[in-house]
């Protein structure tokens, strides 16, 4: 199974799961070969005011999510599970996830876009299928499809 397949069938096995417990399950990476693969998912709460997701919480999550992995066998052979927060970059996956972060900075990677693929701005929110990114005063829409990878920008006043 490729890795993008082995991400996507662990999304299917551990969102609902971490749903029950008021966790979302930010983003999965799998790297690796068969026997040496790396799994690491990143949790966080599903509403935001509870705060970030602390350390006991993740040891509970890597307990119940390796139990889980071992019933269903969705990575074959040996495998090394890492559980952590998404940290102040943290991924953005879901349109949820830019209405979540109205407002905050974004550096958005493009995958086969017409013209630029590097895009850094304030998300301003989701119109028509397309991401409405604030670049330099500019009006952006990236179609939502079309976004290979986003992650927040750090930001210390946001701390």
């Amino acid at each position: 199974m490729a890795g993008d397949a082995r991400r996507e069938a662990l999304l299917g096995l551990l969102e609902p799961r971490a749903a029950e417990r008021g966790l979302d399950v930010v983003d999965i990476e799998v790297s690796g070969a068969r026997g040496s693969a790396l799994v690491r998912v990143y949790l966080d709460h599903v509403d935001p005011d509870e705060g970030p997701i602390d350390l006991e919480e993740l040891s509970s999550a890597s307990r119940w999510i390796s139990s889980l992995m071992d019933e269903t066998d969705p990575i074959q052979g040996a495998y090394t599970l890492e559980v952590s927060s998404p940290g102040l970059e943290r991924p953005l996956r879901r349109e949820g996830d830019y209405e979540r972060f109205l407002g905050r900075s974004a550096r958005v990677r493009m995958a086969g876009y017409e013209g630029r693929r590097n895009y850094t701005g304030t998300i301003q929110g989701i119109e028509e299928g397309a991401l409405v990114l604030d670049v330099d005063g500019e009006r952006r829409l990236l179609p939502l499809e079309g976004i290979a990878r986003a992650r927040l920008v750090a930001n210390l006043d946001d701390l």
